[in-house]
């Protein structure tokens, strides 16, 4: 698994106590707030809200809210 050692660092940060704070970058379907990206592909429009190449892969993904937040950032707009 290519994400085996991130994973490996997340779980450790967890049992620790660590916070851990995930940022997931995602424009708008009509790419209005970035660069043009976002291309189709086998995950639809990488980094395109909603599309599921925008998700969390379950490798690094929040595992409870109480010691994990998710962040939606944008490049631009």
């Amino acid at each position: 698994m290519y994400l085996e050692p991130a994973a490996r660092v997340l779980a450790q940060a967890r049992e620790k106590g660590f916070t851990v704070i995930h940022t997931r970058e995602g424009h708008r379907a009509d790419l209005s707030d970035c660069p043009p990206i976002g291309d189709p592909g086998p995950q639809g429009r990488i980094l395109v809200r909603g599309e599921p190449g925008w998700e969390i892969v379950p490798e690094v993904a929040p595992v409870e809210i109480a010691s994990s937040e998710a962040f939606l950032k944008a490049l631009e707009g």
